[in-house]
């Protein structure tokens, strides 16, 4: 009797397809995988992967692009096949901003300026208060302590970074 081959589809087991920030695969099959080997094309900006030999990958992309993921394989009964996918990377933003104080001590205005790129939304996070969505935003502090302040950058397709200051406000 003839054997029938076995199939196998790639599952993309991480939910953000962004540049820095690993997409991970896995296999389901029909039978079982013997051996794995990995690929992708083109490799241009591919910046960090796991072990190619292996039922799972992860691939780290530095710029956006078109990609194609590659599995070929072996089954327990010798036949070998291929799976395959295609991959779109989206461009992540990258949140940088500046933390200006207007006087020592307290009182004081903790002046804040987006220097972010490639994005399409912010947010402003304090550790002691509301956030606020401004480009650039201010913050008054009329007591001494440990405080910090994070902005969130949202990119396309769900793609986001953040950076945080921690600072403290002494009356010293």
């Amino acid at each position: 009797a003839a054997q029938s081959a076995s199939t196998a589809t790639l599952v993309k087991t991480s939910t953000l397809n962004c540049t820095g920030s690993p997409v991970s695969y896995s296999v389901n099959s029909t039978a079982n995988i013997t051996t794995y080997s990995w690929s992708v094309f083109p490799t241009k900006d591919l910046v960090a992967f796991t072990d190619l030999n292996t039922a799972t990958i992860s691939l780290t992309f530095s710029s956006t692009a078109h990609h194609t993921v590659y599995l070929n394989y072996t089954d327990n009964a010798g036949a070998n096949g291929i799976a395959i996918t295609p991959l779109t990377v989206y461009q992540s933003p990258k949140s940088s901003f500046n933390a200006s104080f207007n006087a020592p001590g307290f009182p004081t205005d903790l002046i804040l300026t987006n220097y972010s790129k490639n994005f399409t939304a912010n947010f402003w996070s304090f550790s002691d208060s509301e956030g606020d969505s401004a480009l650039n935003t201010s913050k008054s502090y009329t007591t001494s302590g440990n405080y910090t302040v994070t902005l969130l950058s949202f990119g396309d397709k769900g793609c986001k970074d953040s950076a945080s200051y921690d600072f403290v406000i002494s009356n010293a």
